[in-house]
Formats: C-alpha cells, sequence, structure tokens
C-alpha cells in the first residue's frame, strides 16, 4: 500500500476556514459510517453534536467510488479509507473528555492498496484532486516555528501555543497546556 499524509496542528478557530477550503476546492465532508452502502451521510463539522473527529472527503459527485465495508457489530457500514477514492481527515483539537490537551490533525489517502494479492491504482481523477488539495493546503494554512520543532501548524496556533505555553507530549501527538 502507498500513501500520502500531512500532520498538522490547527487551533479550534481555524476549523471554519479549513472547511471552506474544502468546499472551495471540491470537496464534501462525510461520515465514516452509514446505514447503507449506496448512500454515505453528510456531516457539518461546524456543528457537529455528534463529536466526530474522523471524516471522510470526498470530490463532489464521487461518491460512487466509495467502498464500504459491513461491521456486523455495530450493524452498519463503514467506509473503507485504503479502497475508497477519499481523504481522511482527521480533524484533532480538542475532544470532549479535555480542554487541557489539543491533538493533532491529518489528511491521509492510499494511493495504491492491495486486493486479492494485486496492486492497484486508485483512480487517476481522485490522485490528482486529492495531492492537489493537500498540496494547496499546506501552503495556505501550514508554515514550521521553531516552538513546534518540525511539525506544521496553523499561524493560530502557533500562536495558542505561546499564549497558553503548551507543551508536547512526547509522542507528538497532542500538546498540553498546564
Amino acid at each position: 500500500m502507498n500513501s500520502k499524509q500531512i500532520n498538522f496542528f490547527l487551533a479550534p478557530e481555524d476549523l471554519p476556514k479549513v472547511i471552506a477550503f474544502i468546499n472551495e476546492n471540491g470537496g464534501v465532508i462525510y461520515k465514516r459510517h452509514a446505514d447503507t452502502k449506496d448512500k454515505p451521510i453528510r456531516h457539518n463539522l461546524v456543528i457537529n453534536e455528534e463529536s466526530i473527529f474522523q471524516v471522510c472527503v470526498c470530490k463532489e459527485g464521487r461518491t460512487t467510488l466509495l467502498s464500504f465495508e459491513y461491521l456486523e457489530k455495530r450493524k452498519e457500514f463503514y467506509i473503507d479509507i485504503v479502497k475508497s477514492n477519499c481523504i481522511e481527515f482527521s480533524v484533532g483539537g480538542f475532544y470532549p473528555y479535555s480542554d487541557k490537551e489539543l491533538h493533532r490533525s491529518r489528511f491521509y489517502f492510499a494511493t495504491k492498496f492491495y486486493e486479492g494479492g494485486e496492486l492497484v491504482e486508485k483512480d487517476e481523477e481522485f490522485l490528482t484532486w486529492a495531492d492537489a488539495v493537500l498540496k494547496k493546503f499546506k501552503k495556505q494554512f501550514l508554515m514550521k516555528a521553531k516552538e513546534l520543532s518540525n511539525d506544521y501548524a496553523t499561524a493560530n496556533f502557533i500562536e495558542w501555543v505561546k499564549k497558553t505555553e503548551a507543551r508536547p507530549t512526547p509522542d507528538g501527538m497532542k500538546f498540553m497546556t498546564k
């Protein structure tokens, strides 16, 4: 399997701008789970009433290229990120259980995957679109700051770190305030 990803930190106030960016670049946000494999469920990350922190971003009008797995225990379908033509967006930010830990965000997509022992390359249109989305996002939103070692972050996140004196956890997956 081959893949591409960007790990980064963003401040909660950046999320509406990130969602607008996704929409402006032809993306639609869907929940990872659905009742049927024929109809993925759109999700509003700004409202996010269910506190979902991992969603799929698909190119508008291309949901037929999603691959679903049925999870017997949960009695629902789940989008298989590896086989589907979508970008996984791990939102990061503050999770409901703690306002002291700000989690890292990520955009991820597989470019190739194994099926039946054969390496399958994803649709060229999807790969071109997904690659362009990650490049534009990085250019428009992300920077590196000496305070964050090698992590990519938004300007708002860097300011938040300075203001709160937050420190990275040893695994680098989140920043913690005092």
